[in-house]
This record gives structure tokens, C-alpha cells and sequence, in this order.
């Protein structure tokens, strides 16, 4: 059985594959960016900040049944999927040996290029991830946790109902303080005051 923060096996596998598939759109448009020289296909800058903070969110949303701590993993390991494929991607002109002749500066192109997906992907995807947490919690929960009331509300009046009808008829099951509609407020008990004063002796 698993704990009240544990994940079964099919949940781990729905956040593994959800990280991998986010990064792989974040890395798609950052790597796009970067290599509009050679592919001709250039989204804008303003990608390299909309796609983690759009792909984050929607992550927090798919892992609002989760722990928080969970949708943090998930942020970290959309994170590392993004930049591996994106890495992947800057290396590729060198791996099919399209580079040329400035291996030396193009390998200063893959390092600058990988520094600023690290620093932009990771804190973006981040903070966008818990806020699609906390705004999953209140739009998609809410409904659940009033679900949930209820049917604790009804459980309750139908146990009290059953205590009843179990109980003597001359017996009236009340709740704990009850007290009668016309019944005043308790008075403190008195204590008998003994009188200290010494009997008065007379003379016979």
C-alpha cells in the first residue's frame, strides 16, 4: 500500500512522461531560436520566456492531485529534459560535420546558448508550475472538497438517525451541551455557611 505522499506506479509514469513531452516543446522553440540561421524558422524572442511559463502552468494543472513536492520535480525534470534535447540539437551541425571551419567559435555559440536556456527555463517553468498548482486547487478541487462535505454531512445525520432508532424509546439520545429551550442559565451550587460563633452559656 502506498503512503498518504506516496504515488502509485501508473501516476509516477503520467509525470515522467508529462515532464518529458513539456520539455520537449520548450526545447523545440528555444532550439528553433537558436538555430534560425540554419533552419529558417525563427518564433521570436519572446518564446524563449512564453513557452516554460505556458508549458510550467500547464504542468501545475496536470499535477494538482499531487504533492507539491512532486510538481517541483516535475518543473526540475522538464527543466533537464529541455536543455539535453536542446544540447543536443546546438551539437548537431558538428555531429553531421556541417560546422565548417569555426568549430573553436561555434562551440562558445553551444556554451553561451545552453547557459541562457538553463537560466531561463528553470526558474520560469518553476514559478509557473506552482502557480498552475495553487489555481488547479481552487478551480478544479473546490468542487471535490464540497462533494466531499456533503457526503460526510449526510454519513453523520444518517449514524445519529441509526443511534436513534436503536436506542429505548424513553431514552432521547442529546448532543454534548445540550440544554432545554426554557431552561435558564445553570446556577453555581451554594455552599452552607456554617456559623464560627461560640453558643452563649447562662448560668442555671
Amino acid at each position: 500500500m502506498q503512503g498518504d505522499g506516496g504515488m502509485s506506479n501508473m501516476r509516477k509514469l503520467k509525470l515522467l512522461a508529462w515532464s518529458i513531452s513539456a520539455g520537449t516543446v520548450v526545447a523545440f522553440f528555444f532550439s528553433s531560436n537558436f538555430l534560425k540561421f540554419a533552419t529558417g524558422f525563427s518564433p521570436g524572442g519572446e518564446i524563449l520566456v512564453m513557452s516554460p511559463l505556458f508549458c510550467g502552468f500547464i504542468l501545475g494543472i496536470l499535477t494538482t492531485m499531487d504533492e507539491l513536492q512532486h510538481s517541483v520535480f516535475a518543473s526540475i525534470l522538464m527543466t533537464i529534459s529541455a536543455v539535453a534535447i536542446i544540447i543536443l540539437s546546438l551539437f548537431s551541425p558538428i555531429l553531421f560535420g556541417v560546422s565548417g571551419d569555426f568549430v573553436g567559435l561555434y562551440y562558445v555559440f553551444v556554451i553561451q546558448n545552453m547557459l541562457i536556456a538553463i537560466v531561463l527555463i528553470f526558474p520560469v517553468s518553476l514559478v509557473s508550475t506552482i502557480i498552475g498548482k495553487v489555481v488547479g486547487e481552487y478551480a478544479l478541487l473546490s468542487h471535490i472538497y464540497k462533494s466531499e462535505r456533503a457526503t460526510l454531512r449526510s454519513e453523520t445525520i444518517k449514524w445519529y438517525n441509526m443511534l436513534e432508532e436503536a436506542a429505548d424509546d424513553e431514552t432521547e439520545l442529546k448532543p454534548i451541551g445540550w440544554k432545554p429551550e426554557d431552561a435558564g442559565p445553570e446556577q453555581p451550587e451554594m455552599t452552607p455557611v456554617v456559623s464560627l460563633e461560640p453558643e452563649e452559656v447562662t448560668d442555671e
